[in-house]
């Protein structure tokens, strides 16, 4: 008989058994963690209503939804209407914290010229313009992040429940909180309906659902066309671990020829000169701005990114934690084909979203390090009772 040396996470698991003992079965222990992330969740729903956030973005995709669905209406007004439900306080944060927000505030022109950076996210744009005769435009902005966010955790409660992982509840409460899931709740933004899209997609996908996933990478290319990469990247962790991925190459295909369309019909300026404007410096007006291509500008941009990263986000750490267990269970526990190639999808999808548009925000990399830590915990299934 094999003795396996323990490593540092089964000591751990070992004390959290001595610790949950008395509370009794594995059973029971599941159902209250699923609990009290259930109630989580909808306290943090409860506390984005109450507490709703406004930020520029908001002001811009109004603004870009206005611009690109009637051309005879002036996009100033998105301001106008932001500043009819904001506070005093905060629609002055939003119109006058910085030279390009009272440029943006008050020139139409310089405020038009920035709008098709806003305008590539598509689906997000059609999204705001059906819902807004229904619910308002600020209405059909919040109530879209705050369903979709909770449908995010709902996603990952769903996955540990299907993977008999509920035990691990409070490490995936844990690295949502660390990758701000609340301002995802409260700030109106498309990336909390790609991110959700994307989740569910990689559970349907290491499930051998690749059809269903696919499907919903469409959509979250739509709300975020970044989604472009993960499709790159689900095609080389198929080619590495002798997967099938003709699916991901028609799909990585499709939405690289969605791109184009796209970019054609919202008129954005290209990658570089987005590029320049978010990573390098951020220009007041984008009218007649062409900067020529330079590696010295692409290298800021890239140091800016992953010093702002290291200093004020929390995913790099999380993901070091991550990789660490999954370092230090390789050694007793078995990943599936299916289960290694998506982790180094993930992982090459955050190295390819810096090496392509270094924006550090956590907001952008919680789904990958969500699902990592889902993956994670799907293979460990932690059990903190002894029966």
């Amino acid at each position: 008989m094999t003795n396996h040396r323990a490593t540092p996470f089964d000591r751990l698991v070992q004390l959290a058994q001595h610790v949950f003992a008395p509370v009794g079965t594995n059973a029971a222990l599941n159902w209250l963690m699923g609990t009290i992330f259930l109630v989580l969740l909808v306290f943090l729903a409860g506390l984005a209503i109450v507490q709703p956030g406004y930020s520029f973005d908001l002001v811009a995709y109004l603004g870009a939804t206005l611009h690109h669905h009637d051309v005879g209406t002036d996009p100033m007004q998105a301001w106008e209407i932001v500043k009819q439900v904001a506070s005093e306080d905060v629609y002055r944060d939003l119109s006058t914290a910085n030279d390009y927000r009272v440029t943006q505030s008050t020139d139409q022109s310089a405020f038009i010229s920035t709008l098709p950076l806003y305008s590539a996210k598509i689906g997000y744009i059609y999204w705001l313009n059906g819902l807004a005769p229904a619910l308002g435009w600020i209405k059909a902005a919040q109530w879209s992040s705050l369903f979709f966010g909770l449908l995010f955790g709902l996603i990952a409660l769903v996955w540990m429940i299907r993977e008999n992982c509920l035990q691990g509840a409070a490490i995936v409460a844990a690295v949502l909180l660390a990758t701000n899931y609340f301002d995802a709740l409260r700030y109106a933004s498309p990336d909390i309906i790609a991110a959700a899209a994307t989740l569910a997609a990689i559970y349907l996908w290491t499930r051998s659902r690749e059809f269903s996933a696919s499907g919903l990478l469409l959509i979250a290319f739509l709300f975020r066309p970044d989604t472009l990469l993960f499709a790159f990247a689900l095609i080389l962790s198929s080619w590495a671990f002798h997967l099938p991925k003709w699916r991901a190459v028609v799909l990585f295909v499709a939405l690289l020829i969605c791109s184009y369309l796209i970019r054609t019909a919202t008129d954005h300026p290209g990658w570089w000169v987005h590029y320049y404007f978010s990573n390098v410096q951020i220009q007041n007006t984008l009218v007649g701005f062409q900067p020529d291509f330079s590696l010295i500008a692409w290298a800021k941009g890239q140091a800016r990114g992953v010093i702002s990263a290291l200093t004020q986000f929390n995913w790099p750490i999380l993901l070091v934690f991550i990789l660490a267990t999954i370092a230090a269970t390789a050694t007793t526990k078995r990943f599936s084909r299916r289960q290694s190639a998506m982790l180094l999808a993930c992982l090459l999808t955050i190295a390819g979203k810096f090496v392509v548009f270094p924006l550090p925000d956590d907001r952008l990399y919680m789904v990958f390090v969500v699902a990592m830590t889902l993956l994670v915990l799907q293979v460990v299934q932690p059990r903190l009772a002894w029966r």
